[in-house]
């Protein structure tokens, strides 16, 4: 708008104004980057014991189940919870999953 002419933007917004002679302007679309809500919430603190039993050292490369994990982290974190929160780190690429369910992080 420095000059006067308009603007657009990746979702389709523009603005078009010629001075005295042609004024375009449309709004209104959704934004294209719309992230998607995490499906965990990850500043509980029963999600934080999960998290926290994957970075303990002592538990370095080691491959969990959920209902091991869950049992690891009572007797406030649900097996729900425990499988939002592995979701949610494996879709965030966190964690390595296994074909028999099982979890790891990944050895780096």
């Amino acid at each position: 708008m420095k000059h006067g002419w308009g603007w657009f933007d990746l979702t389709g917004h523009h603005r078009q104004d010629v001075p005295g002679w042609l004024h375009l302007q449309h709004t209104g679309y959704k934004s294209v980057q719309v992230r998607p809500r995490p499906t965990a919430n990850l500043a509980t603190r029963e999600a934080g014991l999960v998290i926290q039993a994957l970075l303990v050292p002592e538990h370095a490369g080691k491959r969990w189940m959920r209902r091991e994990m869950q049992k690891h982290c009572q007797p406030n974190v649900s097996p729900g919870l425990v499988n939002q929160v592995v979701r949610h780190l494996r879709d965030e690429a966190f964690i390595e999953g296994a074909e028999d369910g099982g979890f790891r992080l990944p050895s780096r």
